[in-house]
């Protein structure tokens, strides 16, 4: 995927693209657009993953409703994500 990206800024930068833009400006944004995805991707984790951690984002109660014969997996699947499953 990355090489993708290079080829498209590549070609894009050798073809002058847009008469609006000048080629510092293309190889300008080239280089600050992918910065700042990688940046909001980061950002955007720590924001969810110390949302999830705190307050009771995590906390969800959740009603399952399985044949005893699909409910082994289900039990198994919530015990892995640190859930348990309460019986009534």
């Amino acid at each position: 995927m990355v090489a993708v990206l290079l080829f498209m800024i590549c070609v894009g930068f050798a073809l002058k693209v847009s008469a609006d833009f000048s080629r510092g400006t293309i190889l300008l944004l080239a280089i600050v657009g992918p910065a700042l995805f990688c940046m909001s991707a980061i950002f955007w984790r720590a924001i969810s993953r110390t949302r999830l951690n705190t307050a009771n984002y995590g906390r969800r109660r959740v009603l399952v409703i399985a044949e005893d014969t699909g409910l082994e997996r289900v039990t198994q699947l919530l015990h892995r994500s640190g859930r348990s499953l309460i019986d009534f």
